[in-house]
């Protein structure tokens, strides 16, 4: 089943979404070495930031951001998180009268502030996340 929603008064196709940033991984290969058995649902959000993350294994059907400072060592080993997902509200639903960015304009679509978990990791140090807190 392809889930869609609606943006600019087009239905368009909804995908999982993983993002990270260059500190987690620069390369493909840095990515193969950090991910494991890793299910993100169709339009479920995973944010990445750190280097130091290792996703052995997780099942995502909603939101989830993790975040590690320079030094600490998290890996993300069996959790199954359920929620709600990182929502995206199309132009349309801008006030009248409302200023819109000219990147928001262009995109079509601007991104709620998210909501969902946030695993934060500011002191170095080795971590290992079986289940969200």
């Amino acid at each position: 089943h392809i889930k869609l929603a609606t943006a600019g008064g087009v239905k368009v196709f909804v995908p999982a979404r993983v993002v990270y940033d260059a500190a987690f991984a620069s390369t493909l290969a840095d990515l193969k070495a950090k991910l494991g058995k890793v299910k993100v649902c169709k339009g479920s959000t995973l944010i990445l930031q750190g280097e130091g993350i290792e996703v052995k294994n997780l099942w995502l059907d909603g939101s989830l951001k993790i975040k590690a400072c320079p030094g600490a060592k998290v890996v993300v080993d069996g959790p199954r998180v359920k929620n709600s997902t990182y929502k995206w509200s199309g132009v349309e639903s801008v006030a009248e009268g409302e200023e819109v960015d000219e990147v928001t304009a262009i995109r079509g679509f601007k991104v709620v502030p998210f909501a969902g978990p946030v695993l934060e990791f500011n002191e170095p140090g080795n971590y290992v996340v079986t289940d969200l807190p």
